[in-house]
């Protein structure tokens, strides 16, 4: 029979070959290494997977699947670690609760968060389904990330859902990891609308809605940014103030300036009518736009005249934006006659108008001025 440091040493250096791996069942398996790890965990974490598997399949119970080393890691830990799908389900199916799902390694990470992490979505399933509560859907990685965030960022939707279906309030729905954000910022920032609506209608204000990350997003303007026009509207009716809706992000935008700037009608009008001036619609972001102007730019004239209806001049419609412009010329440019003569018949005259730098372009400001179209 072969020595245990022998086998130890192969397997560390990558030497195991076709004959060694058809004589393995002559080698002794249940000693350690110096850090407690015994043959099987070796073998996961130099991610030999046919070896590890081989080692299943001959040893058994032998393997110890149990075993923990010194950083509080099993084999199935480092299976999962190491995305080593088969293995994790091969030790699942082989070992059931000896190969205990419920162990936490010394950084704060479970087999479960880990599968998460890695993209094994069998894997998470799997245990999910085989042992319950008992892989710890509730354990906070030590950046902050739980199981639930780690499938809301790796977009594994189908965990994302089972995890809420199964767990509720233990998947923790409330925790903020270390850039700010929750399970719903991150479902709306990876464009998880159902996972995003699954969270709102199951955990209502236990997801934080006013939660606002390191870029100084909010849910509401991820949803926007992201295009979830259902979610942004949900998040309003649902929550109310509750999700910020005066929040201005890093780059100058609130969620009023992202829905306008996406054309999304319905948002904008839905924000003026609910919040008014908390939706702060004389705000500038870092290019010098208003949201008059992102209405204007984007020939969104419902939306335009309910910022001039609605705030006067509030929305700032003489702004001189980055590139010299004013809100008139991209309305003159979209030609939005209602919003023209609106504009000029307010706010706009030859005296107080700031003139664009650009003078070439918009040499006939004047006359739109004088002659509104009509």
């Amino acid at each position: 029979m072969g020595n245990t440091k022998s086998l130890i040493t192969l397997i560390t250096t990558n030497k195991i070959d076709d004959t060694i791996l058809s004589e393995i069942h002559n080698y002794n398996i249940e000693d350690l290494d110096k850090i407690d790890n015994n043959v099987l965990m070796l073998t996961c974490d130099n991610k030999l997977e046919i070896v590890a598997l081989k080692l299943i399949e001959t040893f058994g119970d032998k393997c110890k699947p149990e075993q923990i080393n010194k950083n509080g890691e099993n084999a199935l830990i480092i299976a999962c670690k190491n995305k080593l799908e088969n293995v994790a389900l091969k030790l699942i199916e082989t070992f059931g609760y000896k190969c205990k799902p419920e162990q936490v390694g010394k950084y704060g990470n479970t087999a479960l968060m880990l599968a998460c992490y890695n993209n094994l979505e069998n894997v998470a399933i799997k245990l999910i389904d085989t042992f319950g509560d008992k892989c710890k859907p509730e354990q906070v990685f030590n950046n902050g990330d739980t199981a639930l965030i780690f499938a809301c960022s790796r977009k594994f939707e189908s965990v994302a859902i089972k995890l809420i279906d199964t767990f509720g309030d233990k998947c923790k729905p409330e925790q903020v990891n270390i850039n700010g954000d929750t399970a719903l910022n991150i479902a709306c920032d990876n464009n998880l609308e159902n996972v995003a609506i699954k969270l709102i209608d199951t955990f209502g204000n236990q997801c934080k809605p006013e939660q606002v990350n390191s870029d100084g997003n909010t849910v509401l303007i991820l949803a926007c940014v992201k295009g979830l026009e259902n979610v942004a509207i949900k998040l309003i009716d649902t929550f109310c103030n509750k999700c910020n809706p005066e929040q201005v992000n890093k780059f100058g935008n609130t969620a009023l300036m992202i829905a306008c700037d996406r054309k999304f009608e319905s948002v904008a009008i839905k924000l003026i009518d609910t919040f008014g001036n908390k939706c702060k619609p004389e705000e500038v972001d870092i290019n010098g736009n208003t949201a008059l102007m992102l209405a204007c730019y984007n020939k969104s004239e419902n939306v335009a005249l309910k910022l001039i209806d609605t705030f006067c001049a509030k929305c700032k419609p003489n702004h001189v934006n980055n590139d010299g412009y004013i809100a008139l010329y991209y309305a003159k440019e979209n030609d939005m006659k209602l919003t023209i003569n609106k504009l000029s018949d307010r706010y706009i005259t030859i005296k107080t108008i700031k003139k664009p730098k650009n003078i070439k372009i918009i040499n006939n400001i004047d006359n739109i001025i004088q002659n509104k179209i009509l």
